[in-house]
């Protein structure tokens, strides 16, 4: 019977000191895809923002309808927050082509906190291009390498679109709850 060999064991360099991780905003990275670029949002994305999110087709699904500028402004600096604090949150979606601030997408604490959550909002006009499903899948690789190990969408029952992106990002489908009043289907994404 031939011996196997047996191979030398590799050597590992000694575990270096801890540093402390700088969350802020300004240092959490950008995310590019092929037609998106995806950076942590800012006080100056609300303009753009509110721009979308007064329009009722775009809100037609989300709690509470169109977002009035304080509202919008309360979003950006919880997603700052939420990079300072957890080291995640919402990006602006830029389209490469343009510059143009075409909506958000990222994670943020689900309604009572106890879960992370994949929110997005795209301007109407980047609608049916598949941007949607870019960026959930950019914003999805990210957390994994953050190490966010479950993720969950929450769209409403009636939102074939973003039920889309979930398919398409291979989340799995998790039945229906109530989230912010209304009656979501629930996907997950384990990473």
């Amino acid at each position: 019977m031939p011996r196997s060999r047996l191979r030398p064991c590799r050597r590992f360099p000694p575990a270096r000191e801890p540093q402390p991780i700088d969350r802020s905003a300004a240092n959490m990275s950008t995310l590019t895809t092929e037609r998106l670029r995806l950076r942590p949002l800012e006080p100056r994305d609300v303009d753009p923002l509110v721009i979308h999110q007064s329009s009722p087709e775009v809100m037609r699904y989300v709690p509470g309808g169109i977002r009035a500028r304080a509202a919008v402004q309360a979003l950006v600096e919880r997603s700052q927050a939420d990079w300072r604090a957890r080291g995640h949150g919402l990006y602006a979606v830029e389209h490469q082509e343009t510059g143009e601030v075409i909506g958000y997408c990222g994670t943020r604490a689900l309604e009572g906190g106890a879960a992370i959550e994949l929110d997005m909002i795209l301007a109407e006009e980047h609608w049916t291009q598949g941007l949607g499903t870019e960026a959930a899948a950019a914003v999805l690789a990210s957390a994994k390498r953050a190490g966010i190990r479950q993720a969950l969408a929450v769209p409403h029952d009636a939102n074939v679109a973003a039920h889309r992106v979930c398919e398409k990002n291979e989340l799995a489908s998790r039945g229906s709850e109530s989230h912010y009043g209304i009656e979501c289907a629930v996907y997950a994404y384990e990473g």
